[in-house]
Order: C-alpha cells, then sequence, then structure tokens
C-alpha cells in the first residue's frame, strides 16, 4: 500500500476548514426556531466561534459570547470576557 500525505497549510487549510463550518451549518440548522433561547458562545471570536454566534443569532436567538479579548461583534447581545482554561475565572 502506498501511504500519500496532503498537508494544507495557511491560506488552503483556513479556506477547506471555512468551507467544512460553512457547509455543517447550513445543513445542521435547518429546521430549527431559537427565538426566545439563549445561546452561550465560547470562543466567541475566532473563526468557528463568530460562524457559530452568527448562524443561532439568524435563527433567532440572543448569544452570550464569551472570549479572551473583547472584539466587536454585531451577532453578540452579551460578551463575558473570560479566559475558560483558568479555574479561578470560573465562578459557578
Amino acid at each position: 500500500k502506498k501511504t500519500a500525505i496532503i498537508a494544507l497549510g495557511g491560506n488552503a487549510l483556513s479556506q477547506k476548514i471555512r468551507q467544512l463550518i460553512h457547509n455543517f451549518l447550513a445543513t445542521w440548522t435547518l429546521h430549527i426556531n431559537l427565538k426566545s433561547k439563549i445561546c452561550v458562545v465560547t470562543g466567541c471570536n475566532g473563526y468557528i466561534g463568530k460562524s457559530v454566534a452568527a448562524k443561532l443569532s439568524s435563527l433567532g436567538a440572543k448569544i452570550i459570547g464569551t472570549d479572551i479579548k473583547y472584539k466587536k461583534n454585531r451577532n453578540l447581545n452579551t460578551f463575558i470576557k473570560i479566559n475558560l482554561e483558568k479555574k479561578s475565572e470560573i465562578n459557578f
């Protein structure tokens, strides 16, 4: 048997991942109504978090976004600055 290794890096990897996320979100949420629901999106400043927040918002959800640093995101109703890797920042 021969083994092929395909390495994607930089923009090629980003484009492939973005397309996979877009396709997943497009099919995963076809018949979901989230009006009057609240969703928490961790890592809301990264590409995946932004995409998920946008999709959930488009389905009517109110979005609470969390991340280490604040970045303006029109899909968020509320933002909480938190580092989930530090137990001292998580108070439940």
